[in-house]
């Protein structure tokens, strides 16, 4: 037997956002927009279709509320808005909520990094970087979850092709 998404045409809807449908279509589109994509190899099998469709739905939550809540002519984001040129507004709108809900929160004590040197025999500046980029996948994955409640988001494909929030 063959898999169904992989092999089915572009119009196959892969997930659902708020009732909106996320086609195969529009992740092929996504993927090929990522400069030196690694995702295009997902769009081969379902658990990759999948994987492309959370990431996808991860950014537009991120740019809806990003959209809400950053004023791009406040002080604090003109100069993110006016220092990234070239790049495309929804992807300045994203480094602008997420460096004031990510980065700007994580905190990191001497005390932790002394404990972080001597638990794994690392050098202050190694402690450093490994603690901040810890603290920062914990908090942008407590954000994405936090956002992900407001939405309904439906997979449908995969094994467990459900519901994964309301």
């Amino acid at each position: 037997l063959f898999s169904g998404i992989a092999l089915a045409n572009n119009s196959t809807v892969i997930a659902k956002l708020d009732g909106k449908s996320i086609t195969k279509q529009e992740l092929i589109k996504y993927a090929n927009s990522i400069p030196n994509s690694k995702y295009r190899e997902t769009l081969k099998t379902d658990e990759g279709l999948r994987k492309l469709a959370e990431l996808y739905i991860q950014r537009q939550i991120l740019l809806e509320e990003a959209k809400k809540t950053v004023d791009k002519n406040k002080d604090e984001n003109k100069s993110i808005f006016s220092s990234h040129g070239k790049m495309d507004e929804d992807t300045i709108y994203l480094i602008a909520y997420l460096t004031k809900e990510v980065e700007k929160k994580i905190k990191i004590t001497p005390e932790e990094i002394q404990s972080y040197m001597k638990e794994k025999n690392l050098t202050k500046q190694q402690a450093v970087s490994e603690l901040a980029s810890k603290k920062r996948r914990e908090i942008y994955f407590s954000l994405i979850d936090k956002l992900k409640k407001k939405h309904k988001i439906e997979y449908c494909i995969g094994a467990d092709s459900k519901s994964a929030s309301k």
